[in-house]
């Protein structure tokens, strides 16, 4: 505590002799100190509820409520019950003293008066004070640091408690998401692979479109010579049969003919062997039979290809612009049955 503190405190002296009051109060404002003065209890303790002094001397024998129920009556005021109180007395009674310090007062002064011991306790208390005041200060400001940092520390665990929940629900969030972008990944891909599949069947569609298409066109370039060829066998083989009786019924009748008709069949190197002329016919016959058979085959064999999906466009181009390239029905039917023949293992492979 400085001195200019000290300087500027407020004594208040209780005595209700005034001899006293003028004694002490002379010694004490050469010290520089404020001093108040109070006759009795009573107005001390209303001078006290306004004044507000550092410290206080009161006298123990006084009219009416004397010092021991004054230092009482202070002690139980919360707004006045931290200002020391220093008794006067001229009692010597251990007792006294005793009673005076159980009700709160903090010394005693005795009477006759000793300046400088006077000066010394009162200055020394008046330290006392001040620094009760300040320890007292610390110490709030202490406390309230200390529920700041509470109140920080609750805060601050509040908010982590917030940011961890939000963080675990982020986490479950981004977990959901993860899972949702997997199923749509696997969607996708299955959409994409049934896509695939989707445009292969198309194409195979379209593959076989073309190839049914080619094959109506093989089928009618084919049908009509081989329709032809079966439509008129049967009425030329009739026909040479009537020839071939009128021949067997020329060589009975005429076994020696005449030499301008064996020259004739010499010229021309025909040969009326009965015996050879149906074997001659039923040659040409069977061929006949035999191309239109490979023209139904080359119609099967492209229709077997079709089904089993196992010609490429490119081969069924180059059939069809090999068939179309010739000018005669029974050319293409020949030819067509030739390529279906010497390429069958191709074919298939592609």
């Amino acid at each position: 505590m400085t001195d200019e503190t000290l300087d500027r405190s407020t004594i208040l002296i209780v005595d209700d002799n005034p001899t006293n009051l003028e004694v002490l109060s002379g010694v004490m404002v050469d010290s520089g100190w404020e001093i108040l003065v109070a006759l009795d209890g009573e107005s001390a303790i209303e001078q006290m509820e306004y004044a507000r002094p550092d410290l206080v001397i009161l006298d123990v024998m006084m009219p009416g409520i004397d010092g021991f129920e004054t230092c009482y009556r202070i002690k139980s005021n919360a707004a006045l019950q931290d200002i020391p109180i220093i008794f006067m007395t001229a009692l010597s009674d251990t007792r006294d003293k005793v009673k005076g310090f159980s009700l709160g007062a903090i010394d005693y002064i005795t009477k006759p008066f000793q300046t400088e011991e006077v000066l010394a306790r009162v200055k020394t208390h008046l330290q006392i004070r001040e620094l009760t005041q300040q320890l007292q200060t610390q110490n709030q400001k202490l406390v309230r640091e200390v529920e700041e940092r509470m109140s920080s520390q609750s805060a601050l665990e509040k908010l982590t408690k917030e940011l961890e929940l939000r963080v675990r629900e982020r986490t479950s969030k981004l977990s959901q998401s993860e899972h949702q972008l997997r199923l749509k990944t696997k969607e996708l891909e299955e959409s994409l692979h049934h896509l695939k599949h989707t445009q292969s069947q198309l194409v195979q569609a379209e593959k076989i479109s073309s190839l049914g298409q080619l094959v109506a066109g093989i089928a009618h370039e084919v049908n009509n010579p081989v329709g032809f060829i079966s439509g008129n066998l049967d009425y030329a083989r009739e026909y040479i049969d009537h020839l071939l009786g009128l021949v067997d019924l020329y060589q009975e009748k005429f076994p020696k003919p005449p030499p301008e008709i064996e020259d004739e069949i010499e010229a021309e190197g025909l040969d009326l062997d009965a015996d050879d002329a149906p074997t001659s016919f039923l040659v040409t016959y069977e061929l006949a039979l035999n191309y239109a058979n490979d023209a139904n085959a080359l119609v099967d064999y492209l229709n077997l290809l079709l089904t089993g999906n196992q010609i490429s466009q490119q081969t069924v181009g180059r059939i069809v612009e090999t068939i179309s390239n010739l000018t005669e029905p029974e050319q293409r039917v020949k030819i067509a049955v030739l390529m279906m023949m010497t390429s069958a293992d191709y074919l298939v492979q592609q």
